[in-house]
C-alpha cells in the first residue's frame, strides 16, 4: 500500500513494459482502483490492436505520468559494458498509448472513471470509446486521434 493506493488498489508503476505481442499492460473487467504510474511503454501490441496500456470494461483506474512512445535507454551491464536498447512505438503505426473500450457486453463492468493524465505521449495516442467516461488532461505531446 501506498498513499496513492491506501486501499491496495492494483498498481503497475516505475517499471519497463516493452515488446508484448498485445497490451503492454492490460486491465479489464475490474470494477476496483487501479494506477498505472511512473512506467516506460514502449513497443507494445506488436500482433493485435491493444494499447501501450489497454484498458477493457473497467471502472475506478488512473494512468499518471507515464512514457510512451519510441525510446533508447542507455545502461551499463554487470559486465560493466555499455548496453544500447531501442524501442519503437506501441501499435506499430497506429501509435496507441493508451486505449479505454467497452464492449458493451451486460455480464461485464462498464467502463467508467477513468483519468488519464500527466503522461508523456511523444506522438502517441489516448483512444477512448466515450470522452464522458474517458477523463485526459495535461498529456503532454499527444498525437492526432483516431476515429472512435
Amino acid at each position: 500500500m501506498n498513499d496513492k493506493c491506501p486501499t491496495g488498489c492494483f498498481w503497475v508503476h516505475d517499471s519497463v513494459v516493452a515488446n508484448s505481442g498485445r497490451a503492454g499492460i492490460g486491465y479489464e473487467n475490474s470494477p476496483n482502483d487501479a494506477l498505472f504510474a511512473n512506467n516506460e511503454i514502449h513497443a507494445n501490441s506488436s500482433d493485435t490492436t491493444r494499447g501501450g496500456i489497454d484498458i477493457r470494461d473497467s471502472q475506478n483506474a488512473a494512468v499518471e505520468s507515464n512514457v510512451f512512445g519510441g525510446a533508447t535507454f542507455r545502461f551499463i551491464d554487470p559486465l560493466n559494458k555499455l548496453v544500447t536498447m531501442t524501442y519503437g512505438p506501441n501499435t506499430n503505426n497506429q501509435r496507441i498509448g493508451v486505449r479505454a473500450t467497452d464492449s458493451g457486453r451486460t455480464e461485464r463492468v462498464n467502463l467508467l472513471n477513468v483519468i488519464v493524465r500527466n503522461n508523456t505521449m511523444n506522438n502517441e495516442l489516448i483512444v477512448g470509446c466515450d470522452d464522458e467516461l474517458v477523463v485526459y488532461s495535461n498529456n503532454w505531446g499527444l498525437g492526432t486521434k483516431l476515429q472512435k
